[in-house]
């Protein structure tokens, strides 16, 4: 297949566009590990609320009449031994009290942080998955582009892609959509993330895995990225810079200068733009003699000029 000197241009566009969407996932993966690591690692998302213990009456069973009604719930003399003790109303105001001294209760309630991680999260996981798709779009493209073109470092356009499916595959939230895939994707919302932080907690197992999904994968994904618009640029460069891409395009560009100094020429006579257009504006008066024998001698006069 002949090369195109129209190949280069293209390339050079689709190696723009997948330079800026990668930078965007770059930026989006270290937002999402950032708001990992304050939801997983501290209690930054939380405000807490204190609520002071008192002895209150629903602290303490009483018996409805006096003393004597509360002895009346006193095994007997013929009680079978081993049944259960009912507690005096004395011993109930005792456990309440102790209650009450042991502190206030404290309880965990989100805050004004957990909001503004959410929103940091919601956005970057939104964008990331749209640059996560035009990035794989970018490369798909630039495959086959670099394929027409038919000249070496294909391969390396081919690798890049390879990988950058790899990568999507890692980054999108396919868990959302599949439901049995045990692990989150890069980009997974705020809800996910949190989910997923406050189970391991409650479990007490698991967190190892869970810091490989949302602080290793995310890393790597980053070296992923750098490499594969590495490997791309060079595969563009070879592309580019493949000689018969560069003689075709020096002989396009010699014909169209030639094009534009001397006009179009044919196998009779030379005429350039300006006289095709002007000849059409004004056209020979057949009744004139001399403008008759004249267009007849430029029809007749031979001409060196290569046909185009």
């Amino acid at each position: 297949m002949t090369p195109r000197p129209g190949v280069s241009a293209a390339l050079n566009q689709l190696q723009h566009g997948a330079t800026l969407a990668a930078a965007v996932i770059a930026v989006c993966l270290v937002v999402q590990m950032v708001v990992f690591g304050f939801v997983h690692f501290t209690e930054v998302r939380f405000e807490r609320a204190t609520r002071e213990s008192s002895v209150t009456s629903a602290d303490v069973v009483a018996s409805s009449g006096s003393e004597n009604a509360a002895s009346a719930f006193q095994p007997g003399p013929g009680a079978a031994p081993g049944g259960p003790a009912v507690r005096s109303k004395s011993q109930l105001l005792e456990d309440a009290k102790a209650k009450a001294a042991s502190g206030p209760v404290v309880e965990r309630e989100p805050g004004r942080w957990d909001r503004v991680m959410a929103q940091f999260s919601g956005v970057a996981s939104s964008v990331g998955v749209l640059a996560t798709i035009v990035f794989t779009v970018q490369l798909a493209l630039a495959v086959v582009v670099a394929a027409g073109a038919s000249s070496s470092g294909v391969e390396r356009v081919v690798g890049a892609c390879t990988i950058g499916l790899f990568l999507a595959a890692f980054c999108l939230p396919l868990n959302e959509a599949l439901t049995s895939m045990p692990m989150l994707g890069a980009f997974s919302g705020y809800k996910a993330i949190t989910a997923a932080s406050e189970e391991v907690t409650a479990s007490g197992g698991g967190e190892l895995g869970l810091v490989l999904n949302m602080g290793f994968v995310p890393a790597g994904a980053l070296l992923a990225l750098a490499w594969i618009v590495a490997r791309l640029r060079q595969g563009v460069a070879s592309i580019v810079a493949d000689p018969g891409l560069a003689e075709a395009a020096r002989r396009l560009e010699a014909e169209l200068a030639r094009v534009r100094s001397e006009g179009i020429g044919s196998h009779f006579a030379g005429r350039n733009t300006g006289a095709i257009g002007r000849a059409m504006e004004t056209p020979i008066d057949p009744t004139s003699p001399d403008e008759v024998r004249r267009a007849l001698d430029d029809l007749g006069r031979p001409t060196t000029r290569r046909p185009i």
